[in-house]
């Protein structure tokens, strides 16, 4: 009875050991796959965070390093390009038509305005029009004045206009700059493709043997011809405005020139109103003067008729009134 109790004593405890060895390596695989499964995430989120950093620094390899310059120079070569062809087509220089006015007063009238034609012609320019007023009964002074429309090369204004304050002082001066730059280069630009348009129809016409067909082309062709020659005609007056600055000069004659004060003080406007005051008086008086000297041939035709017609109308009365009275005693 021992020996069984002892034996089955030995088989469980045999059992107890063979389960707590099973037990252990259970765990301890567990244990080595949940390490392997954290091993695994966390090189995962570090491949993360490798991928997040490259992107959010910018990072790139070698030959995508390689590439993007190439990419920015097609880039920086096509917007150099655009810029090249903006500044062809918009030039070198602004077209500006350029027109000035001048007033003048001088005391020698004959030099001035020989003066103004010679300067005119040693600096190649030309005077388009001129206009030279006399002496006339509307000017009750006699003075003279002349207007020129002169036509001086484009840098030789200024010498010109310096030279003009050698024969007399310039009272007012204007300066006007008309922009013509966009219209100018538009315009060129469109008679270059109407003139390829002229070749590429000069081609085909050499080049037809239907009659209808040569004479649509020759019909377009003479649309063509006359777009150019009106654009070319157009862009030879700019060239002409452009390259010549346009002077309008009025030229007076006077008796003592203007003072030109720039920046008047309060003293000198006063003193400019006062003696306007009295160029006024002066002129009103002389205008009564000249009232009455020209109404003198009037008052003396009236006083000769006055003579003849007071007597004769004095002695109807007279008469008349005689009648009257008669008719009244009667």
């Amino acid at each position: 009875m021992k020996k069984i109790i002892s034996l089955f004593v030995l088989v469980v405890m045999l059992l107890m050991v063979v389960s707590g060895c099973s037990s252990k390596e259970s765990q301890d695989s567990v244990a080595n796959e949940a390490a392997y499964d954290r091993g695994a995430t966390t090189a995962q989120k570090s491949d993360e965070v490798k991928l997040t950093f490259g992107e959010a620094t910018g990072y790139t390899s070698q030959e995508e390093a390689k590439e993007e310059p190439k990419e920015e120079s097609a880039t920086s070569d096509n917007s150099d390009g655009q810029e090249e062809n903006t500044e062809k087509s918009l030039g070198d220089e602004p077209k500006l038509i350029i027109t000035r006015y001048y007033d003048i007063e001088t005391l020698d009238y004959e030099r001035s305005t020989q003066f103004i034609e010679e300067q005119v012609k040693h600096l190649d320019g030309y005077i388009e029009h001129s206009e030279i007023e006399g002496g006339s009964i509307n000017n009750q002074y006699g003075y003279r004045s002349a207007y020129y429309k002169v036509r001086i090369p484009k840098g030789k204004e200024d010498v010109f206009v310096e030279r003009l304050g050698d024969i007399g002082v310039i009272t007012n001066k204007r300066e006007e700059a008309e922009d013509v730059t966009l219209e100018y280069y538009d315009m060129e630009s469109r008679l270059h493709t109407k003139e390829v348009q002229q070749e590429r129809l000069l081609a085909i016409l050499d080049e037809a043997d239907d009659l209808e067909a040569i004479i649509k082309l020759e019909k377009e062709l003479a649309e063509v011809t006359y777009e150019i020659d009106s654009m070319t005609s157009q862009l030879k007056r700019w060239d002409n405005l452009i390259d010549y600055t346009t002077l309008y000069i009025s030229l007076h004659e006077v008796q003592e020139v203007t003072e030109v004060v720039f920046n008047p003080s309060l003293g000198d406007k006063i003193s400019k109103t006062f003696q306007g005051s009295i160029e006024a008086l002066k002129s009103l008086a002389e205008g009564l003067l000249l009232l009455t000297v020209g109404a003198i041939p009037f008052i003396i035709i009236l006083g000769i008729l006055a003579a003849f017609i007071i007597p004769i109308w004095k002695k109807n009365r007279k008469k008349i009134h005689l009648n009257k009275k008669k008719d009244d005693e009667e």
